[in-house]
């Protein structure tokens, strides 16, 4: 199984869309699971077959999730990324953050790191 962070953007969309044509099992994240039914819609548009994708509840900005969306992950592609632009926010240090989070949870769910 092949996790993909940040399900719903365009880069992953496109990284998932190739995973799957090469037969990999794939499981996306998304901050908002009511979007899973369009991204499989978006992504089936360009792959040619989406049965191996699934979705997994997880956000960057909170531990809740990630355990459960690292669970018989071998390699996870990490391209989401918070896209905020508010005042008082640094958009940098809440993706160094989030980023974090995900390899703490990739290393706790025993994701080969020589992938």
């Amino acid at each position: 199984m092949t996790l993909v962070t940040g399900g719903s953007g365009y880069i992953a969309g496109w990284i998932i869309a190739r995973l799957l044509d090469e037969g990999h099992a794939v499981r996306a994240t998304l901050r908002d699971m009511t979007k899973a039914d369009a991204v499989r819609a978006d992504i089936a548009s360009v792959a040619r077959n989406t049965a191996k994708l699934g979705f997994a509840a997880a956000d960057l900005l909170a531990d809740d999730g990630w355990d459960a969306a690292m669970r018989d992950v071998r390699l996870a592609v990490h391209v989401a990324s918070p896209v905020m632009a508010r005042r008082g926010v640094d958009t940098i240090a809440t993706a160094v953050d989030g980023t974090k989070r995900v390899l703490r949870a990739a290393a706790k769910g025993g994701v080969d790191a020589s992938c």
